[in-house]
């Protein structure tokens, strides 16, 4: 509980931090984000990607888990060590996870999980066995 008070607390001050720091507005839009509001959504969705972690949920469900939280990050912050770390740390176990999803015959939420990871790591040798091995449950000719 300390670790995650503490954790709450630090992305606390990165958004305290952020207040002194110059708006972006986005192009085509009315719409103007602050650094600071930035950083808040950041610490936001790094707390939320450390209870997917601790719950299992890594690269599912849908939109409410690891892998998903991470690429946000990264797409907010391109980095952002902490989501790359995560990222790096939770793989294994999602590959795991989507692994159990194509042996239960969750095709589609392995296929969208293999997609997630895929942006994770473009390229992954793990990442392709997967794709193959879904495609072995899914089209009998591909094997």
């Amino acid at each position: 509980m300390g670790i995650f008070i503490s954790s709450i607390l630090g992305n606390l001050a990165v958004a305290q931090a952020a207040d002194n720091l110059p708006t972006v507005t986005v192009a085509g839009s009315e719409t103007t984000i602050t650094a600071t509001d930035r950083a808040h959504s950041v610490a936001l969705m790094l707390n939320r990607a450390r209870v997917a972690v601790a719950l299992n949920h890594y690269a599912s469900p849908p939109g409410d888990n690891a892998v998903e939280l991470y690429l946000e990050i990264l797409d907010l912050d391109a980095e952002n060590a902490t989501a790359i770390d995560g990222l790096v740390d939770m793989y294994i176990p999602a590959v795991y996870q989507i692994d159990g999803a194509v042996a239960s015959g969750r095709y589609k939420d392995a296929e969208r999980m293999i997609s997630l990871l895929d942006r994770a790591r473009p390229g992954s040798v793990l990442v392709s066995a997967l794709r193959k091995k879904l495609l072995s449950k899914v089209s009998p000719s591909a094997r």
